[in-house]
């Protein structure tokens, strides 16, 4: 603990000593100025990128998915992103402690630019897309692929065929297809539709506040499925993001990403941060980003992942493994060609980026309401404390209280790593 301008500054350890000294009663004594801690959510995030092995076919519009047998799958998509590209069935699955893509069955429909995700029946599920490049050639056939069987099986149509969607699992367990084009991009929409994995049946959700096509989507660990960026009918690239909560049939717009992107990845990692990958930054594949972005659901914040990925690419598939590391797969360079590349990523976010990632909350409330909308947390000494309701009076006497009036505990995980960076950096 030191003094700086009147300020007293802690590392965690000495707060939980601190902690310790005013339980046993000698805290009062000892302390040499009012305490004030001052704590910046982090800004970047820490990573490490490694190149693993490629997968067999190049492709990009295509889909991830980490299958219930650990595997990530490679799914769909096309050979190149010219006029005379060509829809894949391919399907391809990487061992992560391995190294090694093998191939699996093809699907019954070749598809590019598909929505696909994991059903909680532990099947994959792959979903509209387009059959070639073509107006007419826009899909609403789904299918499913058991990986102890290792077979297709196609399902009951979605209710709106689409290509440039997105696909994700929601808490409630159904299959969600989201926004994308029914005619390759004449008209884009925001329509939603779920997939019940045990009735076999589609129903119309909420529709999302902005129809977007390319977007990205992955599902938190508050259970809420987040969609990010995106192209507009005007050709115009998004940074908006919005959330849904199957609970309340809901979307929630939140905090916008800092780089506006299409065609990009997204995935949930094992820290509890939503990871968005590469893309595009207009509406040309001619500009590819490596530049990748993590949000904090806790905080409704963005941090910049550094060093970004080696490989700038728009149109690529991810998933998280179950070794905890991302793995970027696919895409396109910035002349259109479709890549192989295989990119792992393991992000640091200090202490808390090491935890393993949280278990579902509950999303019955209005989330609007639980969002942190400042990136800074000040706990100040009792008389501040006191007016914002945070200290109980009957503590307000103890100036050190006003110190631990949140906890550390209660500490999002950007906070706690600031804490800890401090005390060991």
């Amino acid at each position: 603990m030191s003094c700086l301008g009147g300020k007293t500054m802690f590392s965690l350890f000495s707060l939980s000593r601190l902690r310790r000294e005013v339980q046993s009663g000698r805290g009062k004594r000892r302390l040499p100025c009012k305490p004030r801690v001052e704590v910046l959510e982090d800004r970047n995030l820490l990573a490490t990128w490694t190149t693993v092995a490629p997968m067999l076919t190049a492709r990009g519009y295509l889909a991830g998915v980490l299958g219930s047998d650990g595997q990530i799958y490679a799914i769909g998509g096309s050979d190149s992103a010219g006029s005379g590209r060509n829809s894949l069935k391919t399907v391809e699955a990487y061992r992560t402690g391995a190294d090694f893509w093998s191939t699996k069955a093809n699907m019954n429909v070749a598809r590019q630019a598909l929505g696909a995700a994991e059903g909680n029946d532990g099947r994959i599920y792959a979903f509209g897309g387009a059959t070639a490049f073509s107006s007419v050639a826009v899909t609403n056939t789904a299918e499913c692929f058991s990986p102890t069987l290792n077979k297709w099986t196609l399902v009951a149509n979605m209710p709106t065929g689409r290509v440039a969607l997105a696909g994700a699992t929601g808490s409630d367990g159904q299959i969600y297809a989201m926004g994308g084009s029914p005619d390759y991009g004449f008209t884009i929409v925001n329509t939603v539709e779920a997939y019940n994995t045990s009735s076999g049946t589609w129903s119309t959700r909420a529709a999302m506040n902005t129809a977007r096509e390319f977007p990205a989507a992955a599902t938190g660990n508050d259970g809420r499925i987040y969609v990010f960026g995106g192209l507009t009918s005007a050709g115009t690239v998004l940074n908006t993001v919005e959330c849904y909560s199957p609970t309340l049939n809901k979307w929630t717009t939140v905090a916008p990403m800092p780089t506006a992107r299409a065609l990009a990845a997204a995935v949930l990692g094992s820290n509890g941060r939503l990871f968005v990958i590469g893309g595009t930054t207009s509406s040309s594949l001619s500009t590819p980003t490596n530049v990748v972005e993590s949000y904090n659901p806790n905080t409704n914040t963005w941090s910049t992942v550094l060093p970004p990925m080696p490989t700038a690419r728009s149109g690529l598939g991810a998933a998280t493994g179950n070794d905890g590391r991302i793995y970027a797969f696919g895409g396109y360079d910035g002349v259109g060609t479709a890549l192989t590349v295989n990119q792992s990523l393991q992000a640091y976010g200090g202490f808390a980026g090491a935890a393993p990632a949280k278990s579902p909350i509950d999303v019955s409330g209005d989330l609007t309401s639980s969002l942190v909308s400042t990136a800074t947390v000040t706990v100040t000494p009792q008389s501040a404390a006191t007016d914002q309701g945070a200290v109980p009076s009957s503590r307000a006497s103890d100036d050190t209280d006003a110190v631990f009036a949140v906890g550390v505990e209660s500490l999002s995980a950007n906070l706690t790593d600031e804490l800890f960076a401090g005390s060991i950096g």
